[in-house]
């Protein structure tokens, strides 16, 4: 390849790429969850769908016959992402009202709890340690701090001169 020759900025590419992706889930995020996992399945897809396009911008890529191998594994991800997303969406769908996100359930609420009253603890813990370092004594400041060997011999001496 010659180094005059121009070139896609395939990174800048895939950086605008992967920021319209998490606007994008984290709209379907908050819209139209329907089973826990269906986030990382959609970003799978995502990302193969952008990889799939920009490696095929780039030059320096692996080729076994006509196919670049990383637009092989990209397009293996987009199928079966779409094709996790139709099964399992299809099973929840079947299981209508008994199927529950995780983050509904008991078992997450419960956890959740725990969690905060471990926080509110060591908040508390935390404000205590505060509140007795400010109640020590403070050192007394009339002292003359010592001098170190450093500063002696940083000190011109009366033989340089």
């Amino acid at each position: 390849m010659d180094a005059a020759t121009p070139v896609h900025p395939c990174f800048l590419y895939e950086s605008f790429w992967c920021l319209l992706g998490f606007v994008v889930l984290a709209i379907c995020g908050k819209k139209f969850r329907k089973f826990d996992g269906q986030i990382f399945i959609m970003y799978i897809g995502w990302y193969g769908l952008g990889r799939f396009f920009i490696e095929g911008l780039r030059v320096d890529s692996l080729v076994i016959g006509n196919m670049r191998i990383s637009q092989l594994i990209a397009g293996i991800c987009v199928v079966v992402s779409v094709i996790l997303l139709l099964v399992v969406g299809g099973r929840v769908r079947r299981m209508g009202s008994d199927y529950q996100l995780y983050c509904n359930t008991e078992a997450c609420k419960q956890m959740m709890a725990e969690l905060d009253a471990k926080r509110e603890a060591s908040g508390k813990k935390a404000a205590a340690s505060v509140a007795l370092d400010s109640a020590k004594e403070p050192e007394d400041e009339t002292s003359e701090p010592e001098e170190t060997s450093e500063a002696k011999t940083d000190a011109p001496e009366e033989n340089d001169k």
